[in-house]
């Protein structure tokens, strides 16, 4: 990234009040604790400040990388000469209404597990213990144990690529796709996503067909 493109993409996030850094270790972001610095590290709080972070790339011509919960992700010892936009610092709060659970992109995959839990919503089993966000599951399908995501998801909320919204209902992903149709289109970030009764129902009756997992020589102190 050119010197003038730095000063022009921090200039405009500086105006729309983006919080960022200068030279973040990718390696605290990561699961794995590898990665050397970002040119740029982009925190935004809400989905305001994210449509003004990744419009401020574009305008700017600097490539950028969306980053979640940082798992399944590999950053070279170089770094990325570029900007890293990480959505686990927006702040909207999961919430849940009736029998309906609406998540920003950037929680914890296991987080909203537990929540589920808690409400006595079922559907998400099989995603405890998988350790991303919410945005990234959907955007790739991540499953276990005979679930996925697709299964799981009602609707969701999207940025296009060229900055417009959307909106996907999961009726409109093919279940037996190995990756999200998103991962497929590489144009559309998700923002946030909602579950509820008839996804979590459809998943339940699909993880039903697995047994209990049982390991005696398993050591879960």
């Amino acid at each position: 990234m050119r010197q003038d493109q730095l000063e022009m993409l921090k200039g405009l996030w500086d105006r729309e009040g983006v919080p960022y850094e200068c030279g973040t270790p990718l390696a605290r972001y990561t699961t794995f604790k590898i990665g050397g610095p970002a040119a740029l590290f982009a925190r935004p709080a809400d989905a305001r400040q994210l449509e003004a972070a990744l419009a401020a790339c574009k305008k700017s011509d600097v490539r950028y990388y969306l980053l979640g919960q940082g798992s399944n992700t590999l950053f070279a010892d170089e770094g990325f000469d570029g900007a890293v936009i990480c959505t686990r610092m927006m702040g909207d709060v999961p919430r849940i209404e009736g029998e309906r659970m609406t998540a920003p992109a950037g929680a914890g995959l296991t987080a909203l597990c537990a929540m589920a839990r808690d409400a006595g919503l079922t559907g998400l089993e099989f995603a405890c213990g998988i350790p991303g966000s919410l945005g990234g599951a959907l955007y790739m399908n991540a499953g276990a144990y005979g679930g996925e995501m697709n299964f799981a998801a009602a609707d969701d909320a999207l940025m296009h690529e060229c900055l417009r919204y959307g909106c996907c209902k999961s009726a409109d992903v093919i279940p037996n796709l190995y990756y999200g149709i998103y991962y497929a289109t590489k144009t559309e970030f998700i923002i946030y996503a909602e579950t509820e009764a008839d996804a979590f129902a459809k998943a339940k009756a699909m993880n039903q067909e697995i047994g209990p997992i049982e390991d005696e020589d398993a050591d879960y102190s």
